[in-house]
Formats: C-alpha cells, structure tokens, sequence
C-alpha cells in the first residue's frame, strides 16, 4: 500500500502522471471554453482593430487566452507579451526597443529614442509588419502610461493593442480617460464555463500529464465540481487538485460520490460557521438572493439598503465586491442570461439557508 505521508507524490503514482495536472500552470496549448471570445479577439486583431479589451474576473482565463493568442500568431508577427504594464510611460521605450532592435551597433542608435520620437523608430524597424502589444493586468497601469499609448497608437502605422484587465478597468478608463476608451473598438468579455467545458478542461490537463481521460473524477464529480467553482478556470483546479491530495492521502483511486459524500459532510459544517460568521451587509445580500430569482449588481441594489453611500456608483463598487467575497466563500454563483451576468444562491448554500 502506498504511504499516505505524502499526498502530492501518491497521486502521481496512483494516476500515473508525469506531474500535478492542476497546478496554476498556464498552458496555451490546452486552453479550453471561450470559443466565441477567441474566435471574435483573433479575428479583431486579423483586421487591423487599433485598441481591443479584455476584460474578465480574477481566475476567468485573461491570461491564458492572450498566452493562446501569442501561441497562435507569435512567429508570424512582431508580437510583445507584458505580464504586467509599466508604471512609468518611458519604460515604453526600452520595452519596443528591446524587442524591435538588433545587433550591438543598432543598441548604440537607440540610445536617442525619447517618448516623442519612439513611434518613427518603430515605424522605421518594422517597415510595416503589423505589431501585436498583449498588456496583462492592465489595471495596474498608471494613467501617464495608458496616455502615452494612446499617443504612440496615432503614430504607429500598424500596431493592434490588446488590454486585459478586471471588470473595473473599464470603469477606470470612463472616469479618467474617455479619449482613450473612445478608441477601443472591440471588447471581450470572459465569464465562465459551462459544465462540458469544465469536464473538457479537466480531461486535457489529466492527459497532458500522462493520464487517461477524466480518471480519477466520475461524472457525478465533475458535476460537483461544476456547482462548486460556478465554471470559473482557476477555481475548478482548485477544487480539483484538493480533492485528488484528499482521494490521494487515502490511496483512493477514483473520486466518486460516495467520496464527496463524505467530504460533503465536513465541508457543510464549515459553510454553517462561514454563514454565522458572515458580516451583516454580506448576510443581507444572500437573504436577498435567496428570495429572488437570478440579480444583476444593478438589480440587487435597488433592493438592498445603501444610503450610506455617496453616490450610486460608489454603492455598486461596494455590492460588488460583497459578491466577489461570497463567491470567493462558494456561497453564491455567477451566471451568463444572454448579454448580462446574474448572481444567484449556490445550491448548497441555499439549503444551509433553510436550515438555519
């Protein structure tokens, strides 16, 4: 029998693969769901669209869509991934020149380059070819710098800009600089997977590590697996890599339901203490939720109690991160209902509710 002292290393030998398939691991090659989003962002940089935004929560597959994207069309464009945006504008500078230049004598001439003169130097090193800029978390970006790429954008003759960044960001670039969201002219937007995406997402990571098909989660697994993360990325590998150090520790080979029974169980004592422990505002929001079919933040609101607040905008700030923190808590879940994201009660959570 194989030691229970070390979950990780009995999984690997239990299932049979080369490493953890549900590591945070970005794998473009792999990159599942999001058909229609991939499709519409490629086919807006295949025709020229200036300034593009991707937009989607924490763990919605931001990152690993523009990594695809670099995958897909690197060696066939002057492409430049930046994981995170410059703080400081003139950091633009080294970052074109970097990756545009060439031998030592060239490095010499580019010492000239200021933020004024940038646009022509690329110009001129590219000779047309068009020029792909993926920007990640584009909400950490100083405005000096998002202005300055907006300038550069007029002066570069063939450049296709992609900004992904969380939901807020597009409500920064409202406030602060409409000049420069007046220029976006294609928006994608990331939610979450419905539950065949997750089952295919959980079957390619298992087999790119060496394992066979969805082995070792069950149908009825990958259906609580669904339930619980709401479809997001992240969370589904989450949840997937603690129930196989969990199945692992017990030299269990498959994760069934008579598994999640039992860990159910457990997992239902602790969401009563999370409920108990919940604020009075948070508590307020699933009470609501509870009563109501599916909400949008703008719904939900209308009904909640927020005079405190200055302004209406300042109240949807607030409600939403209330619902970021109860689904980050699995005690509520987002959905897509044609073009707009409602949140409703977990299944689960709504039986502790009549409980209680």
């Amino acid at each position: 029998m194989l030691s229970s002292q070390n979950p990780y290393e009995n999984s690997l030998t239990l299932f049979n693969w080369r490493s953890n398939p549900f590591s945070f691991k970005i794998v473009p090659e792999i990159f599942t769901g999001y058909v229609d989003e991939v499709n519409k962002m490629m086919g807006g940089i295949q025709d020229g669209v200036r300034f593009s935004l991707l937009v989607g929560p924490t763990g919605s597959g931001k990152t690993t869509l523009l990594k695809n994207i670099e995958k897909k069309l690197g060696d066939k464009v002057r492409l430049i991934y930046l994981p995170k945006p410059p703080n400081d504008p003139k950091d633009l500078i080294d970052i074109f020149a970097t990756n545009l230049r060439g031998g030592f004598l060239e490095k010499l001439s580019t010492r000239e380059l200021n933020l004024y003169n940038l646009g022509d130097f690329i110009n001129k090193k590219v000779g047309g070819e068009k020029i792909i800029f993926l920007i990640d978390e584009a909400q950490e970006a100083s405005q000096q710098t998002l202005e300055w790429l907006r300038a550069l954008s007029d002066q570069i003759e063939n450049i296709s800009i992609v900004m992904a960044g969380l939901p807020q960001f597009e409500k920064n670039l409202k406030d602060n600089l409409e000049t420069l969201l007046r220029r976006v002219t294609l928006k994608v937007e990331l939610g979450n997977l419905n539950k065949s995406e997750v089952k295919e997402l959980i079957k390619r990571r298992v087999e790119n590590s060496g394992g066979s098909d969805t082995r070792p989660f069950t149908d009825d697994c990958i259906n609580f697996i669904y339930e619980k993360t709401a479809g997001f990325p992240r969370e589904v590998l989450r949840v997937c890599d603690q129930l196989v150090q969990k199945a692992a520790s017990k030299n269990l080979t498959i994760i069934d339901k008579d598994f999640l029974d039992v860990e159910e169980n457990t997992a239902q004592r602790t969401s009563t203490q999370v409920l108990e422990e919940l604020p009075e505002r948070q508590k307020q929001v699933l009470d609501i939720l509870s009563k109501n079919t599916a909400l949008t933040p703008t719904e939900l609101a209308a009904k909640v109690e927020m005079n405190e607040y200055k302004s209406k905008d300042n109240a949807i700030r607030a409600l939403n991160n209330i619902l970021i923190r109860l689904m980050k808590d699995n005690l509520i879940i987002r959905k897509k209902i044609g073009k707009a994201y409602k949140y409703e009660v977990a299944p689960k959570t709504q039986s502790l509710l009549v409980t209680a």
